[in-house]
């Protein structure tokens, strides 16, 4: 079918004032876009954006908008194309060296039906034969171990941002579990990726050649990334593999349009726990003394996930359970005396192991001052669904405190810091935030995944002035993590709300390197323009 034909093929709908395409969670003001194409195939997209280039319109790549950074939010204009029409499971295979199962995806799938597919093995509309008959006929449960918070993101964005969640302590990042991609690039043409089949050569380049048959050199970023998690900007390592180029660079390199994910090994018993702590430094020396015995190979303790609430965080649980048990629909009550909370999860194998990983865990709780009567814990269904309640309750309550306060103030959002650091300097980095903020007199909340040093700080200014002082602190905090060998982004990406940040990290050098990159596979920076660093760089656009 001709190109022509294609785009008239395509879905398009028009732009209508309050359209939640112009937006995502980051609560950036909406942007502007002419209409939103629904394409259903990749000959689609390929049609659509090879025309889209020719005219220099720009395209914003829209999944589920769960970010907070911005990213789907459309600064360039132009047109959106949104990816959820594309979210079916195309099928399995195995991967003829390890042996593990890979699934093959579209882009537009979310995380939670993905995951519930998996875990369940029923994939809905695929034909039960050969790899995928294998599957469901294995003797073992598997599993996808990414776990970000917003299990309605869909799996092109999590890829393209390469998300992680509390899990990725144990397991990692996104960009462990991707096997191979498919690319549209601006031109049309098409990359077809396979993990080990293209790397950097001692040049610094990769060569790589489309299903069309051009040849395109790409050159390597020459920055040293920082030694924690990181999700900021292109990443870049000597003799590292294509895939991972495309793997959280935010939809400005090209369109994922196909994605093969390679699935583990999961222990069908889960046991987990909230221990709440009436003294609010306790929590933190507790992960502290987690993070020791989870590397001491004769300890029982090796938790899969670590994550921390602040005293404040609390509080804001409170007033939302309130709320909350008014809908009907609250999570349990935790004791007022409790100043902070750690919330972990471990895996195991057999029943008769739990008791001496509970007595474990009780002998570290009780030592940092932890009362048993307080402290959650469960394996069962309901228990478990009770501590993941609150762990998730407080972005949705954070979310719908601002939503309030843009009635009064539409330019505002929430501040977010999303840094990590090396360990030995994670206690120096709370002392900092909770001085100047306090100093400054503004509200703020601090929790998150203490286990890799990567806390999630957001402020939560109350007017237009609150907001002026909040984003000069969180350059503040940026500053200073990196002085320490830290990450300005260690999971949310960079977006259009954190480029002065990146240039903190990788200084302006760097970012001109990532710019060549982009302008070799989008010359006239059509894609997602905004994300990872401003317009201004891109000298088509000047």
């Amino acid at each position: 079918m001709e190109r022509e034909d294609l785009v008239r093929k395509i879905s398009i709908q028009e732009i209508t004032p309050g359209c939640p395409y112009l937006q995502d969670e980051s609560h950036l003001a909406p942007g502007m876009a002419e209409a939103i194409y629904f394409p259903t195939e990749e000959d689609e997209i390929s049609a659509l954006v090879a025309q889209f280039q020719k005219t220099g319109t720009a395209v914003t790549i829209s999944g589920a908008r769960t970010g907070v950074v911005g990213g789907a939010v459309p600064a360039g204009g132009g047109v959106i194309l949104a990816m959820e029409r594309m979210s079916r499971i195309l099928g399995v295979k195995r991967c003829q060296k390890t042996r593990a199962w890979l699934i093959q995806v579209e882009p537009g799938l979310s995380l939670r039906s993905f995951q519930r597919q998996v875990e369940s093995k029923n994939f809905e509309g695929i034909d039960q034969e050969g790899n995928v008959r294998d599957f469901m006929q294995d003797p073992s449960l598997y599993f996808y171990p990414p776990d970000p918070t917003e299990a309605t993101a869909t799996l092109g964005g999590i890829v393209a941002a390469n998300s992680s969640g509390a899990r990725s302590l144990a397991y990692g990042s996104t960009r462990n579990y991707v096997q191979r991609l498919r690319v549209v690039l601006a031109t049309g043409e098409i990359l077809d990726i396979t993990r080990g089949e293209h790397q950097a050569d001692r040049s610094g380049t990769i060569p790589v050649q489309t299903t069309e048959g051009s040849k395109l050199l790409i050159p390597i970023p020459t920055y040293q990334m920082p030694a924690v998690k990181s999700a900021a900007g292109y990443y870049a390592k000597p003799g590292m593999d294509l895939i991972d180029l495309f793997i959280g660079a935010e939809g400005t390199l090209g369109v994922i349009t196909y994605l093969e994910l390679r699935l583990v090994p999961r222990p069908d018993k889960i046991f987990s726990g909230i221990a709440f702590f009436p003294d609010p430094d306790q929590a933190i020396k507790f992960a502290q003394k987690i993070r020791i015995l989870r590397s001491d190979p004769l300890s029982r303790i090796k938790p899969i996930a670590i994550e921390y609430f602040d005293q404040h965080s609390l509080s804001i649980l409170r007033q939302g359970r309130q709320q909350e048990e008014s809908r009907g629909a609250f999570f349990a009550d935790f004791p007022l005396s409790a100043q902070s909370a750690i919330f972990f999860e471990q895996f195991y194998q057999k029943d008769e192991e739990l008791e001496d990983i509970y007595e474990h865990w009780q002998v570290a709780l009780e030592e940092h001052g932890v009362n048993m009567d307080d402290t959650w814990g469960g394996f069962n269904e309901q228990e478990l669904e009770k501590m993941k309640r609150f762990r998730h309750a407080l972005p949705e309550i954070l979310n719908e405190i601002f939503r309030e306060r843009k009635r009064r103030y539409p330019t505002i959002h929430k501040v977010s810091a999303d840094l990590a650091v090396p360990e030995p300097y994670l206690e120096e980095m709370i002392s900092l935030y909770r001085t100047r903020i306090e100093e400054q007199g503004l509200e703020y909340v601090l929790f998150g995944h203490i286990g890799e040093c990567h806390l999630h700080l957001n402020i939560l200014p109350r007017d237009d002035e609150e907001m002026l002082r909040a984003q000069e602190l969180s350059f503040e905090f940026a500053a200073k993590a990196v002085s320490l060998g830290g990450c300005v982004s260690a999971e949310h990406g960079i977006g259009k709300l954190k480029h002065r940040l990146l240039e903190l990290l990788y200084g302006p050098h760097g970012i001109e390197e990532m710019v060549r990159v982009k302008l070799l596979l989008d010359p006239k920076g059509i894609l997602n323009r905004g994300n990872i660093f401003p317009e201004s760089y891109l000298p088509s656009l000047r």
